[in-house]
């Protein structure tokens, strides 16, 4: 069994292509290269926590696109994730959160979908994973223990914690902070 972190997913949300400058010609063709990509690396008995803006879409929808993913959910909320207060598809999650914390290969790890100045346990090898900001690097530098798990900057895929952090590295490697 793995672990995988995801957020801004944003499942089914047409503008995401534009705001974001995504790959993709639509809506339909996101959500598919997204589902397959998904599907090629979770597992059915995997684990994937997804930090918030998971879809957009009505409940009939939501429930399609999640019936098609292998692996076994975990939610923090996210600012656009409305749709997932249906109880049909709140039963699709082990659990439902605003905040989480975890541990994942012996390392505790904070998961909120908005990006923290500290954390429970920073001072002490905590990381914290976060979404929101998407691709945007006009914000302050990250720490070098916070990960962004935004579909946007992680090849449109869950990722798993060494995968995260490779990422990360890569991003901000390519990109200006707001306070350097």
């Amino acid at each position: 069994m793995k672990t995988f972190f995801i957020a801004d997913s944003h499942f089914s949300h047409k503008n995401i292509i534009k705001y974001e400058n995504r790959p993709f010609n639509n809506v339909e063709e996101m959500d598919n290269v997204m589902i397959e990509k998904w599907n090629n690396k979770v597992s059915k008995g995997d684990n994937v926590y997804i930090i918030g803006d998971f879809i957009l879409s009505g409940v009939k929808r939501a429930i399609e696109i999640i019936d098609k993913l292998n692996g076994n959910f975990y939610m923090i909320n996210g600012n656009h994730d409305r749709v997932l207060k249906s109880s049909i598809l709140k039963s699709k999650f082990a659990w439902i959160k605003d905040y989480a914390s975890i541990k994942v290969n012996n390392v505790n790890v904070i998961l909120c979908h908005y990006p923290f100045e500290v954390w429970d346990k920073s001072h002490y090898g905590s990381i914290n994973i976060y979404g929101h900001i998407h691709s945007n690097p006009c914000i302050r530098h990250p720490k070098s223990n916070q990960y962004n798990a935004g579909v946007d900057i992680n090849n449109f895929e869950p990722v798993t914690l060494e995968e995260l952090i490779e990422n990360n590295k890569i991003w901000i490697n390519n990109n200006k902070f707001i306070d350097e």
